[in-house]
């Protein structure tokens, strides 16, 4: 089955190597990606804290907006908490594996997460 390609967008001819294909798609149009931060980056800049919840005291934001409750003892192995505490934007993509804590995950959907400036509470 052929799918319909968006305007704009061109698919080039697969790059095999292995059991690996890759389907380079080229754009008519470039987008500035720069300001983005990646996972890895902000990691090691610590920047980014990815922690178990239960491992994180309640977050103060400031001008009296919620905090974030610590809702019992101990790690919660199966719920995230991620700290982010620059202005630029963070791009999460699925795929990426955020090791820590007692058990590596993997980042199951593309996400940005707004920089801190985009929020009033800061």
């Amino acid at each position: 089955m052929k799918y319909p390609r968006p305007p704009g967008y061109k698919v080039l001819d697969p790059i095999r190597h292995g059991n690996l294909t890759v389907f380079p798609v080229f754009a008519a149009k470039s987008y500035p990606t720069g300001e983005f931060m990646t996972l890895d980056e902000g990691l090691r800049s610590g920047d980014v804290i990815v922690t178990e919840a239960g491992n994180v005291q309640g977050l103060i934001r400031r001008h009296g907006a919620p905090s974030v409750r610590n809702e019992g003892a101990g790690a919660q192995v199966n719920r995230l908490v991620l700290v982010h505490n620059s202005k630029r934007p963070l791009l999460l993509l699925a795929g990426e594996i955020v090791s820590g804590g007692k058990q590596d995950r993997v980042i199951g959907k593309d996400r940005i997460v707004p920089g801190r400036e985009r929020f009033p509470w800061t």
